[in-house]
């Protein structure tokens, strides 16, 4: 009996290990203030690279070699090119380039992390819903205290502009009012709670938890300002109700969506209306002009034409300098690699998205293969405004769903039941 107990103990500090990586990534340890963004960035990184190592180590995890490996060794042979190249143009290269190389190291980790992890501590679907449900619970509920100091400018923000490096945050009583947690962007915050709203949508729960964490997640939304969040929220919600009709249609979907389309048009009608019931500046109708140009994203992008052009076969190689900023992924990878980086990395994304669209017509009931669709949906159209797969916060989800569509197929191939 003691046995039991032990091993039942056992088993419970094993999953706990999964909501510890979410928590570790999402409130960066590191605090960013009082080092500096740039430099706190790295040393989490490294600190989670590290944590990794040991849990391997501790475990008797593996690196497994699939697809989604070959395609990171891809990308880092596309950096070292990418170094080289901008040696040869006589470009600046420092230690920053090398940052690029680390990330893809940290990539490999938490794959390889989530497909151990489902591997051997995880014995079946309904396990994998519970643990999700379970860190998503508990990091929405740290973020709630979080997000009231900052957005009613509560005393306790003082002591959270010490920790985090806030520049980019204001409060409910400004005309600048977005929120950013400990995400320091509000793109990355508002695309972030856009994914754990997709899992709140499609996740079995009690109505009334579930309505209260939908509404803390729109909420979060509004108040971040993400234009970027709000996009492909409404992009993903449509997607994820249109599939599940499609592969097993219910009612309840269909009274879903029709809610959620009714919201959007009383909130669209009462903002052009209305404007002064909305507290967002960057939701306003009089704002409307940066949805067409993308938030001015439009010009920058206009300013890299040229050098584009020029180096289309083997891009600029890479650059690291404050001066440069993209704000769009596939840019990024053209300005440095060239055609072949923006095709290896439209391969890997629109590969993984269309195998994860083919694996949930072969099970129509496994709602984490399309929280999963989800997940890419939003990191695909992210991209175009942010250089998404930069923030780790956001793109540990990305690899979280990679890893489980790879582990799914190895099931699958298999033939044995999740």
């Amino acid at each position: 009996m003691k046995g039991f107990y032990h091993k039942m103990e056992k088993n419970i500090k094993k999953r706990e290990i999964f909501t510890e990586i979410f928590l570790i990534i999402i409130f960066f340890p590191i605090p960013s203030q009082i080092l500096g963004y740039g430099v706190s960035l790295y040393l989490n990184e490294i600190f989670i690279v590290c944590f990794l190592l040991v849990l391997f180590y501790k475990r008797n995890y593996t690196i497994n070699f699939t697809g989604t490996i070959k395609y990171l060794f891809a990308f880092l042979c596309l950096n070292f090119g990418g170094i080289i190249v901008a040696i040869v143009k006589g470009n600046t290269v420092n230690l920053n380039v090398f940052s690029g190389v680390f990330r893809i190291f940290l990539w490999v980790l938490l794959y390889n992390f989530f497909l151990n992890y489902l591997k051997k501590e995880i014995s079946s679907l309904v396990e994998i819903s519970r643990v999700l449900k379970k860190t998503l619970i508990i990091v929405l509920l740290l973020l709630l205290p979080f997000i009231a100091v900052e957005l009613f400018d509560l005393p306790g923000k003082i002591i959270l502009e010490k920790i985090y490096e806030m520049s980019k945050s204001g409060n409910i009583f400004q005309f600048y009012n977005r929120i950013v947690g400990p995400f320091r962007n509000p793109n990355f915050f508002g695309v972030w709670i856009s994914i754990v709203l997709i899992y709140f949508l499609i996740e079995r729960l009690d109505w009334k938890f579930k309505v209260f964490f939908l509404l803390e997640c729109l909420i979060f939304i509004y108040f971040s300002g993400s234009r970027t969040a709000f996009v492909v929220s409404v992009f993903s919600i449509i997607f994820i109700i249109f599939t599940q009709n499609i592969v097993n249609f219910k009612i309840s979907n269909l009274r879903i969506f029709l809610t959620l389309a009714i919201v959007f048009l009383i909130v669209f009608y009462l903002s052009s209306r209305y404007t002064d019931l909305f507290y967002s500046v960057r939701f306003q109708s009089n704002n409307l002009s940066d949805w067409y140009t993308l938030g001015g994203r439009d010009v920058l992008w206009n300013q890299y034409d040229e050098l584009i052009k020029e180096n289309m076969i083997i891009g600029n190689g890479l650059i690291k300098n404050i001066d440069i900023i993209f704000d769009n992924i596939y840019l990024q990878y053209i300005f440095y690699f060239g055609l072949p980086g923006l095709i290896i990395l439209g391969l890997f994304l629109v590969k993984n998205f269309l195998f994860n669209l083919y694996l949930i017509f072969t099970n129509r009931s496994d709602i984490i293969l399309l929280f999963c669709l989800g997940i890419q949906m939003i990191i695909i159209i992210s991209g175009f405004t942010i250089q998404i797969l930069d923030a780790t916060q956001i793109s540990v989800w990305y690899w979280f769903a990679l890893a489980y569509i790879d582990y799914y197929k190895e099931k699958k191939d298999n033939k044995l039941s999740i």
